[in-house]
């Protein structure tokens, strides 16, 4: 059969009818049939259908019809109709649509071509005969095109759907698949080569289509088991208790730090509720209805509350509370992340303290006491009883500074102020203003011995000396006090009446205290209108000293002189110490007074006995 094949390649292509059509034996009604099978005119495609499905069936010397390959020992016995069925078996091979078929010689020459295979080339058939590859695409392919067919020709093994571009120039980006076969004459000498190509362009372009998203899908897997990595190291990585919730508030991911916060792993919270887990039931409280508002809301949420850790110890923690939601959007879960914020409060709670209290004594400060004064008013209008407020005030604690320095003063001031919290109550208020200023606020009082009690307390608390190192001082204390049942008062028009109290109970010597009078409040403005006249007169210098002689009677001679304080006042005339020596004292300025005073030069030169200054009320 191949050489029938190699022979009609070359003989002039004349169809004739196989002999069974002219057999005296065939019924005439089948062989109109046949003819009309073979030599009508049909179409390549119904040739071949033709020849798949009727060519193989013929009929016997009767008439009857026979099977597949039946054809064969009559066209082996007879040399015409194997011409005829190469020429049959060809024609068909190369006309059929599409079909790229070509048949060269051993240099290579196109002998034979499809219309398909010439049409590539824009070419007839008739004209692609004699032509070989370097007539058609570029030298380099043309190289290799031959290389192939020289090596299929030297050993007789085929080549079998070799993949490639097609480099024909109308042909950019085409991708062919070609098969190609040693061409053997009747005797089996190889005379050439023979192949078919078939245009592999769309499976090609759907292979690497699939081999983009094949690299894409296993990029973006490398990516996600980088980011899984990333993520997971993080998550191993926090202090912050991170943990997955399902629907059911049910433990689904526990990190390292949340194994650490429950003091459990992950094994035994896996699947448990922390109802299960035995949470505190005070937290529970909080915790479970916070998960569960994330849960019908969608909405993220945060939360701050305190706890006991194992050792009994308070601490905070901060939550941020986000739901957790599957690929579609749908709502599965909560997503927890719980950061221990305990050294943050603690920091907050020492800022607040230190803005509300005297960083010297601990005691609450003027604005922390203006607070609680305000709302032990409002709590006195609900329950209608009284408070008093007591201001209290050491006597010449400024010489302590003066003489044994303000580390000394610190140490008396930090101990007045645990005086005077022993002798208050529980529930009492201690301030410090300033300086050597104490305020201590009582609520419910009931009766006025109950705030001279108190008061009487703290003057004698105060009395007791004070241990300083090696030194033993001795102080006291002035106290004014101001008890009210009036809730329309405020706070600053209390602290004023009982320091116009202490002023009234150190006028009357010191050491001892004084319940404000409300129908003595011009003696109380009178004495800050000469406190500021004494002020004054110290910038302007209108206090004079006046000598008098100390005699001896008994020997009838001068002993000395004593220098008496006089204040020349601009308005009133000469003012003896009686005038405002009380008033000096309460405020503090009679030390600046007689130093002023001893500095101005005497009003007389001449020598005589010594002169001493007395700042007594004469």
């Amino acid at each position: 059969m191949v050489g029938s094949v190699l022979s009609s390649l070359f003989a002039p292509r004349v169809y004739r009818p196989p002999p069974a059509i002219n057999s005296a034996h065939a019924d005439p009604a089948q062989k109109d049939l046949l003819n009309e099978r073979i030599c009508g005119d049909r179409e390549p495609q119904a040739l071949r259908d033709w020849m798949i499905g009727e060519v193989m069936s013929t009929w016997t010397s009767d008439g009857a019809e026979q099977g597949p390959g039946a054809l064969a020992p009559q066209a082996a016995e007879d040399p015409g109709l194997q011409e005829d069925l190469g020429e049959f078996w060809t024609r068909n091979l190369l006309e059929a649509p599409g079909a790229i078929v070509f048949f060269k010689d051993l240099q290579g020459r196109f002998i034979r071509v499809s219309p398909a295979c010439a049409a590539l080339t824009g070419r007839t058939p008739e004209e692609l005969v004699g032509l070989t590859d370097f007539d058609l695409t570029d030298r380099a392919h043309a190289l290799e095109l031959l290389a192939d067919e020289q090596r299929i020709i030297a050993t007789g093994e085929p080549l079998i759907d070799k993949a490639e571009v097609d480099r024909l120039v109308d042909r950019p980006g085409t991708w062919v698949e070609t098969s190609k076969f040693p061409l053997r004459d009747a005797t089996g000498t190889i005379v050439g080569t023979f192949g078919a190509s078939r245009d592999v362009t769309r499976q090609g372009r759907a292979e690497q289509e699939v081999a983009r998203m094949a690299k894409a899908a296993a990029d973006e897997h490398a990516r996600l088991i980088v980011a899984e990595a990333q993520l997971r190291a993080v998550l191993n990585g926090s202090t912050d208790a991170i943990v997955k919730y399902d629907g059911d508030l049910r433990y689904r991911y526990v990190n390292p730090a949340g194994e650490r916060a429950r003091a459990t792993t992950l094994e035994q919270l896996i699947g448990r509720t922390d109802r299960e887990t035995g949470m505190d039931q005070g937290l529970l409280a909080m915790w479970e209805p916070a998960l569960r508002a994330v849960l019908q809301t969608g909405e993220p949420d945060e939360i701050e509350f305190s706890a006991r850790d194992l050792q009994g110890g308070e601490k905070w923690f901060h939550t941020t509370l986000s739901p957790d939601r599957d690929t579609t959007g749908a709502l599965v879960g909560v997503l927890t992340s719980m950061r221990d914020i305990t050294e943050i409060k603690r920091a907050e709670q020492a800022l607040a303290h230190h803005a509300m209290h005297d960083s010297l004594t601990g005691l609450a400060n003027r604005h922390l006491l203006t607070d609680r004064l305000g709302q032990a008013l409002v709590r006195m209008e609900r329950a209608g009883n009284r408070l008093a407020v007591f201001f209290v005030d050491l006597d010449r604690f400024k010489d302590v500074n003066d003489t044994y320095g303000h580390e000394v003063g610190d140490s008396v001031l930090i101990e007045v102020a645990r005086r005077l919290e022993r002798a208050g109550r529980r529930t009492d208020t201690i301030a410090r203003l300033g300086g050597d200023e104490f305020i201590v606020l009582c609520e419910q009082v009931p009766t006025a011995d109950d705030v001279e009690q108190v008061a009487d307390r703290i003057v004698h608390a105060m009395a007791e000396p004070f241990e300083v190192g090696t030194l033993t001082l001795r102080l006291s204390a002035s106290v004014g006090a101001v008890v009210t049942d009036d809730p329309g008062n405020d706070a600053s028009s209390l602290l004023r009446n009982a320091d116009s109290a202490m002023y009234r109970a150190k006028e009357g010597g010191r050491n001892r205290f004084e319940i404000f009078d409300p129908l003595a409040p011009i003696e109380a403005a009178e004495g800050s209108a000469i406190e500021a006249e004494l002020r004054l007169a110290l910038e302007n210098k209108e206090f004079r000293l006046v000598y008098q002689p100390r005699l001896s009677l008994a020997e009838q001679h001068v002993l000395g002189f004593e220098a008496l304080i006089r204040w020349e006042h601009p308005r009133r005339g000469t003012l003896s110490p009686a005038d405002f020596l009380a008033v000096a004292e309460a405020r503090g300025l009679i030390v600046r007074i007689g130093a002023g005073c001893s500095t101005r030069p005497a009003s007389s030169s001449r020598r005589g006995p010594p002169i001493g200054t007395r700042t007594s009320p004469r």
